[in-house]
């Protein structure tokens, strides 16, 4: 589909589902459209895209990985940029897509529009627990996006979950095949949030 922005248009955009992301994270996704519309982006969603490859190739099958990177190469030819919700889809983009220059994160390029115009958002004094994806710090290198998107909102007060470059246990099929390290990767973030000592 395409949806249209209502304001002066600054650019049209492609945004990528995801497999995951599209069944579990609808909303996300929604809230994505809408901010990037309301920020004068026209976003484009490829009816035939599917997913980055990133699971075939953590499962050992690189040729259903690369036929799944070249289904999404031609989906989303006409677009400039390609921009991703999950860090894990942006960072398998990033490393193994065919021009992976395109293909960008939506805490990065939300940080970049947001310094075009500043003071647009409006105040929220509350405090929020941020955790940062292994994926995006050790993969895309952006440490800083995150805060430096989360700072647009006046009066947000941050805590970091972790250290920078934990895992939370996710790591694409690692939840399904590894499922007690996962659980253990993510407890100590889960007692941080509760207010116990890891």
């Amino acid at each position: 589909g395409r949806y249209p922005t209502f304001i002066e248009p600054r650019g049209t955009v492609g945004l990528f589902l995801g497999c995951a992301t599209q069944q579990y994270q609808g909303g996300a996704l929604q809230a994505a459209i809408e901010v990037l519309n309301h920020l004068g982006y026209v976003v484009l969603i490829p009816e035939k895209q599917g997913c980055c490859g990133a699971l075939a190739l953590h499962q050992g099958d690189p040729d259903s990985a690369s036929a799944q990177q070249e289904k999404n190469l031609a989906a989303f030819g006409q677009c400039e940029t390609v921009i991703s919700i999950a860090s894990g889809c942006s960072a398998h983009l990033h490393e193994h897509g065919a021009d992976s220059r395109k293909s960008v994160d939506i805490v990065s390029f939300l940080s970049s529009a947001l310094s075009e115009v500043p003071h647009l958002l409006k105040a929220l004094p509350a405090k929020a627990a941020l955790h940062l994806p292994c994926s995006a710090t050790n993969v895309l290198k952006n440490t800083q996006a995150h805060h430096t998107l989360l700072a647009h909102i006046p009066e947000l007060k941050l805590q970091t979950l972790g250290s920078i470059g934990d895992c939370c246990g996710s790591a694409g099929d690692h939840l399904l095949t590894h499922r007690e390290q996962a659980i253990a990767l993510r407890q100590p973030m889960l007692e941080q949030l509760c207010g116990r000592p890891p």
